[in-house]
């Protein structure tokens, strides 16, 4: 999740340069901001939201598919377990099943 803000913020820095170097050839400051809206539109905001939807897909299977999923200590929404803060994937439980407690 923390390198969706990353490279978003990335994104939005690179998309503010850029848009402020080429505001010398926008002859009026109403269509500089236009593009810029539509600039951290397309360059910022549709590729974050593109990258939280495939992270929310992943954590629903890994919800639906591994042990952890039925444990206290599991964050559903992160894929995180709190016990040992860590993340759990598909093949990698981080507490190999000893700590595991019922919900």
């Amino acid at each position: 999740m923390g390198s969706i803000i990353y490279w978003g913020l990335l994104r939005f820095a690179i998309v503010l340069i850029g848009l402020w170097l080429a505001r010398g050839y926008v002859e009026n400051y109403g269509d500089w901001w236009t593009f810029f809206f539509f600039s951290v539109g397309a360059f910022v905001v549709y590729p974050a939201q593109l990258a939280y939807r495939k992270h929310f897909s992943r954590v629903r299977k890994i919800e639906r598919n591994v042990m952890c999923a039925s444990c206290r200590h599991s964050a559903a929404d992160e894929a995180l377990c709190t016990a040992l803060d860590e993340a759990v994937t598909s093949i990698h439980i981080p507490c190999e099943g000893m700590m595991w407690e019922a919900k």
